[in-house]
């Protein structure tokens, strides 16, 4: 079985961003250490490769073992931590408001309109999955971030408990149905293109666009800038755009 081959059976089914890059970095790791030594006993280069990836076994049962040791993020936990960060904002800007820090209409009026931005641009970030986030590699990645976001929009904006009640909740709702329908979304580009190859139609330094099986698909360079006419693998799927490699 071919490297590529071996790696879209083994990652297509992931759908977590974080643990199919780790999975796949750690196997092609342990490919490229056993080819010199192959290389030792005569075969050549494209041998040594073949006969790494099939010493790995059936891609099912090395995902299997590899997914003990990369477990996926949690969504469950990130609702919890949400509800945990929600509750704390809460806290935190009731005694304010009992202390008559928030008096003030302007500043509350500012308070309140940052929340407002704060829960919008949480819940467009959670739909397009693209957005730069602090926490982008940590605690479950977008999904992380956007409860975070969201959180923090819905403790400026509420001024009693019924208020946390209903705003908590349905940004809660809101932000748990876009995830599985993003997931979702994603995972049918993971599907498709996960280590397939294919050529950059114009240099990427940061985004742009490939050519994969006769489709031109919305793109991102894995590291530093790719020319036009570079043949490329898909080595991941971040948010809508494929992340590319140069062969």
């Amino acid at each position: 079985m071919e490297r590529y081959q071996f790696l879209r059976t083994l990652t297509k089914s992931i759908p977590d961003y974080q643990v199919r890059s780790a999975i796949a970095s750690e196997v092609t790791k342990q490919i490229d250490e056993c080819i010199p030594a192959f290389e030792k006993r005569g075969m050549t280069k494209r041998q040594a490769e073949r006969k790494a990836v099939n010493d790995m076994g059936k891609p099912e049962d090395a995902l299997e073992k590899l997914l003990r040791k990369h477990k996926p993020g949690n969504e469950v936990k990130n609702v919890l931590i949400y509800l945990l960060f929600a509750s704390l904002g809460y806290i935190a800007m009731w005694g304010f408001t009992q202390n008559g820090l928030f008096r003030d209409d302007v500043v509350n009026t500012m308070l309140t309109a940052a929340g407002y931005l704060l829960m919008i641009y949480g819940i467009i970030s959670g739909t397009f999955g693209n957005v730069t986030f602090p926490f982008k590699n940590q605690y479950g990645g977008y999904s992380f971030n956007t409860y975070i976001i969201c959180a923090a929009g819905t403790s400026l904006v509420v001024r009693d408990y019924v208020q946390w009640v209903i705003w908590t909740v349905l940004l809660g709702v809101i932000v748990c149905v876009e995830r599985i329908v993003f997931k979702k979304r994603q995972m049918k580009n993971v599907e498709k293109f996960i280590w397939k190859t294919g050529e950059v139609t114009a240099d990427i330094s940061h985004k742009g666009n490939v050519k994969i099986d006769s489709e031109i698909v919305k793109a991102r360079a894995e590291k530093g800038s790719i020319k036009c006419g570079t043949k490329v693998v898909v080595v991941n799927v971040d948010g809508s755009s494929l992340v590319l490699e140069a062969i």
